[in-house]
């Protein structure tokens, strides 16, 4: 798992990517192999689901949006059975420039300097 991309996805500041895709994306982030060439993952669709409890259908729609937006990319597909479920998952690679480029710094890094103290002398809230 890798806890330097899920921070950088948790700073990208792009209003196209809020709610449930964010979510997704931080969530395949923190599935990529840090010592990989490329930001790949390969974590089910239900396993997804479960991490964030909620439905299946909200994190297909939320991956088929984070491909449309050119956030990920799917890499490989998952195998049916002949049952029609899907017995492997699929690869998903992130897009690392694009969400380098969108990343905002968080106040602690951006070292913006302290507020100064309010004149009338009553307390900041």
């Amino acid at each position: 798992m890798s806890h330097r991309l899920a921070q950088l996805v948790r700073y990208v500041n792009d209003p196209q990517l809020q709610g449930w895709p964010k979510a997704i994306l931080f969530a395949l982030a923190w599935h990529c192999n840090e010592q990989a060439q490329r930001a790949e993952c390969f974590p089910s669709v239900g396993m997804l689901a479960q991490w964030w409890g909620i439905d299946r259908r909200t994190v297909q729609r939320a991956l088929r949006q984070l491909e449309d937006g050119g956030w990920i990319r799917r890499t490989g597909k998952g195998v049916s059975d002949q049952s029609g479920r899907t017995r492997r998952a699929a690869r998903y690679r992130l897009n690392m420039k694009r969400i380098h480029a969108l990343r905002s710094r968080p106040a602690s890094e951006a070292r913006i300097p302290p507020p100064a103290e309010p004149d009338d002398g009553a307390p900041e809230w």
